[in-house]
């Protein structure tokens, strides 16, 4: 959840350097920094849910399920 609103987002992440995103929501997940809105697609979901994909065992071991 961000609690900045549009102004306080425009005025952090400038459009000069991040175009619309910073208002719009960011289409992947940056690395350098926390993104404070995301505008993903089911494209771009890509990872693993436990007890689904992969069994995390009591003395930390990963078993993965495909």
């Amino acid at each position: 959840m961000e609690a900045r609103d549009d102004k306080q987002l425009a005025l952090d992440f400038p459009k000069e350097v991040f175009g619309t995103k910073g208002k719009d929501g960011f289409s992947k997940f940056p690395v350098e920094f926390v993104a404070p809105r995301l505008l993903l697609t089911p494209g771009n979901f890509n990872f693993i849910i436990e007890n689904i994909d992969f069994v995390l065992e009591l003395d930390g071991k990963i078993e993965f399920k495909f």
